[in-house]
Order: C-alpha cells, then sequence, then structure tokens
C-alpha cells in the first residue's frame, strides 16, 4: 500500500508538471526576448537521450500505463486542469456543456462530414489511446476538451514568473507562430497564400488563426478525427464571421493522404501535430505536404522544441519523462526525429527554425 501510494504521489507530481512544469527561470526567456526580435535556433534540431535515461523512463512508463493507476491520476490531472482554468477565469465546464447541449447539431456535423471508408480504416497508429483519452482523439470527450486543455495547459508560457498564469497563453502561442511564419514567407518572396492547408487542425484554433492572419485565403483544416471536425465545423458557425463561413472547410481526411490535388495550395501549415506522430507518419505527411504545394509554396511547422532548456529538462529526468510519455505514445520518436533532415528528405529547402515560446518551435521549408 504504501509503494502504491507513493508511485500515485509520484504520477501527481509528473502530471502537474506535464500541465505546465518543470521550466526554466522566467527570465531566461525573458532575456531571450530583449535579442533580436526573430531569434533563429541552432542547426541542431533533435534531441538525443542517453540510453539509461530510456531504460529507466521505460521501466516507470511500464507502472504508470497500469490501469488504475493511470485512470486515478488522468482524473486528477484533468481535475488539476479543470482548476487551473478556474484560476485564470476560464471556466472548462462551461465550454464543454454547451457543446454536450448542442449534441444533436454536432452529430449532424459528423455525418456531413464523416469520410466511411476511412472510418472503417483509420492507421493503426491513430487507435491508440492519447492524452490519457482511451479512444484516443476519436471520442466526443476528446473533441469537447480539445479547446480548454489547449487553454490551461499553454496558460503558464508567458507569465511573468513560472507560477504566474494567463488566460491568453493559448493565443499568445499560436500568435508569436503567425509572426515568426509571416516574417519567414516575407524573406522567401513575400507571397501572400491563396490557398492554404492546416494539416491536424483538430477543432479549429489554428484554422481560425489562419484566417485571422490570412483573410482573402481559401483554407481547409484537415483531420483524422471526424469527432474534432464536427466540433470545429460546429464552431465555425456559432462563432465565425460570414467572411470566415466564406473561407474555412473542414475535411475528415488523413493527413498522409489529404486527397486534394497536387500543386493546390500556397501554404501548409501543421500546428502541434509532429510530437503525436511516429516518424514514419511525419515523413509520410511531409511527402504529403510536399506534393499539395505549387512550386514556390511554403511548409510551416509549429511545435515542441526539443532542444528547448525546458523540454531537456524534462526529457532527462526519467520520472518527468515516463508520465509524459505515459499520455504522448510517440514522443521519444519525434524528439529524435531530426526535422530538417526529414522535410529535405521530402524534397523542401531552405528549412529554418525559430523560437516561439520557451518550448515551441516555428520551422518553415520551401519546396
Amino acid at each position: 500500500m504504501i509503494c502504491f501510494l507513493l508511485l500515485v504521489w509520484c504520477i501527481l507530481c509528473c502530471s502537474s508538471a506535464f500541465i505546465g512544469r518543470p521550466r526554466p527561470s522566467h527570465s531566461s526567456w525573458r532575456e531571450r526576448q530583449q535579442r533580436p526580435r526573430h531569434r533563429r535556433l541552432p542547426p541542431r534540431m533533435n534531441l538525443a537521450i542517453d540510453p539509461g535515461v530510456l531504460k529507466a523512463t521505460a521501466l516507470l512508463e511500464g507502472i504508470f500505463k497500469v490501469k488504475p493507476i493511470m485512470g486515478f491520476a488522468a482524473a486528477n490531472a484533468r481535475k488539476m486542469m479543470v482548476k487551473r482554468g478556474e484560476s485564470i477565469g476560464y471556466s472548462w465546464s462551461d465550454e464543454v456543456d454547451a457543446l454536450k447541449r448542442a449534441k444533436e447539431q454536432l452529430d449532424a456535423e459528423y455525418e456531413r462530414l464523416l469520410d466511411a471508408d476511412l472510418h472503417s480504416n483509420y492507421p493503426s497508429y491513430y487507435c491508440v489511446p492519447f492524452h490519457a483519452y482511451d479512444e484516443g482523439n476519436l471520442s466526443w470527450q476528446a473533441a469537447m476538451e480539445a479547446e480548454p486543455a489547449a487553454v490551461t495547459v499553454h496558460s503558464p508560457l508567458y507569465g511573468d514568473n513560472p507560477s504566474d498564469l494567463r488566460p491568453d497563453g493559448d493565443r499568445m502561442l499560436r500568435h508569436r507562430f503567425h509572426q515568426e511564419m509571416v516574417v519567414m514567407l516575407k524573406e522567401r518572396g513575400g507571397m501572400t497564400p491563396e490557398r492554404i492547408v492546416d494539416i491536424g487542425c483538430s477543432t479549429g484554433l489554428s484554422t481560425m488563426k489562419l484566417h485571422e492572419t490570412f483573410p482573402t485565403a481559401k483554407i481547409t483544416g484537415v483531420d483524422l478525427s471526424p469527432y474534432m471536425c464536427a466540433v470545429g465545423a460546429y464552431k465555425l458557425q456559432q462563432r465565425g464571421s460570414p467572411d470566415a463561413l466564406a473561407h474555412i472547410e473542414y475535411r475528415h481526411a488523413a493527413g498522409e493522404a489529404t486527397g486534394l490535388a497536387d500543386g493546390s495550395v500556397d501554404l501548409v501549415t501543421i500546428c502541434l501535430v509532429h510530437h503525436e506522430l511516429p516518424t514514419h507518419a511525419a515523413k509520410d505527411i511531409f511527402r504529403e505536404a510536399y506534393r499539395l504545394l505549387k512550386p514556390g509554396g511554403s511548409l510551416a511547422v509549429m511545435d515542441v522544441n526539443p532542444v528547448s532548456p525546458t523540454f531537456v529538462k524534462l526529457a532527462t529526468n526519467p520520472l518527468f519523462f515516463a508520465a509524459f510519455r505515459s499520455t504522448e505514445p510517440y514522443i521519444t520518436e519525434y524528439i529524435q526525429m531530426d526535422i530538417a533532415h526529414e522535410m529535405q528528405e521530402a524534397g523542401f529547402c531552405d528549412v529554418e527554425s525559430r523560437e516561439n515560446s520557451p518550448r515551441h518551435r516555428t520551422v518553415v521549408a520551401t519546396k
């Protein structure tokens, strides 16, 4: 019993780390922000983890995945995030309850968008638990909680100190991504995209941000989860302006096989997706992005920066990393993947990476 309680305590500590800690002192981020505005990152884009750390992590992860322990930890982690949301004036329960009351409309969007052939033949890597959801992203609960989770998880990113939570943390993360992306696109010729594909769009936070930045572009949000697409389409109907409704569409499709035409778009974006992919799927999506783009078009990726001090601290602590891996099954593959090399293997050139938060990076490449 003592050992069990100790394990539970460890998981709860790690769950807290997963949703915002550990992180380096805020002063290090502040100091970096005093430097030239658009800070290029060093060429190395992947993290090599000590084999001993990986072995210890795998052992701890096996314990964390025991159903009763994982269930208890997941429930408490969710409670902690709900409480965090309340502390910044964001009601997780109000958001989810509103979507539950709209279930009839959500079901209608689901039926409209569902690709029945894909629904019966999802890639095996997608049919595993994610983020402590047994069905992964293939559930209403995951889709209904996607936006509340983003708001709460990203609330510590830009505070004045590590315990300072901001309700606009997620918006700032996406805004900084677009700031860096736009600068890099201008440096590559300054073309304003007319057609954009947003791969892994989830419930549309990234897609709506694209419309804000490029209001005249036609934007297609693509996601493997029909639940995510349905929530995104419903929110577009509820929140979107007539202009947004005219420029945004959602498509239930795999990022590696979108079904869209060759050479038909100017910009492909992939926001907070690759850390949820095995390497083979990431490579396939890079090849698909290359196929979709017109010559001179660009690919922009925003995700966890595995060589940031924050993430290095997490990944070199077996206890924290095991807790993280128990809900992010492909994170080790992601951080060990050389994203620049894989983009170049897919045919891209001029790969550049810039920091947009203490633990995130923007990577842009050109076809």
